[in-house]
């Protein structure tokens, strides 16, 4: 990062989405033209090395991205902000900070509690779209899944399974585990 209009600055993490790409953010510069010392950007970075700002805040949409990005089952991202927003009242002239969603078109994807476990051991799932009809496989092997509402459900790490990504399929599509799941012995 070059500062603006790169940004500089960085002091929150990075987050690795469901596209192999690196997210993060710049606490300033940027070329925003509603804050003096300009308000920060959020940037991709590939595995590659490749650099692109995606996002500069203006003040009213956030300034001083103070926060790690995370990324929802739903492929969305969200962050927050240290200032901008509202400019009125207690929160004149800086603002109070914004949270912020960022939708970049990430594939969604199905987050697991725990990431490991022995086979007959209980996994929760979290995710989109879940309805009676939804199926899960470990790696490829079918498991037992009971639906408990349409973005939670239960499953049993089945006989056979082996380490790897665990697979939900909605009436949507197929959703993929951000992580792989272990199977210990």
């Amino acid at each position: 990062m070059n500062g603006s209009p790169d940004g500089s600055n960085t002091f929150a993490g990075l987050v690795q989405a469901t596209d192999g790409n690196f997210y993060g953010a710049n606490q300033s510069g940027g070329n925003g033209s509603n804050c003096s010392d300009n308000c920060g950007t959020l940037f991709q970075v590939t595995p590659a090395g490749g650099f692109t700002v995606i996002h500069t805040f203006e003040n009213n949409d956030g300034a001083y991205p103070v926060a790690t990005l995370f990324q929802h089952t739903n492929g969305i991202l969200y962050g927050a902000t240290n200032g901008g927003g509202i400019t009125t009242g207690s929160c004149a002239p800086f603002g109070c900070g914004v949270f912020y969603s960022l939708n970049n078109s990430l594939p969604a994807f199905v987050s697991l509690v725990p990431y490991q476990g022995k086979v007959g051991s209980f996994v929760e799932i979290l995710g989109q779209g879940f309805t009676s009809s939804t199926t899960v496989s470990f790696n490829g092997t079918p498991a037992t899944a009971t639906v408990v509402s349409g973005t939670y459900l239960k499953a049993f790490v089945p006989s056979g399974a082996t380490t790897g990504f665990v697979t939900v399929t909605t009436s949507s599509g197929t959703l993929t585990s951000n992580r792989q799941f272990l199977v210990v012995p």
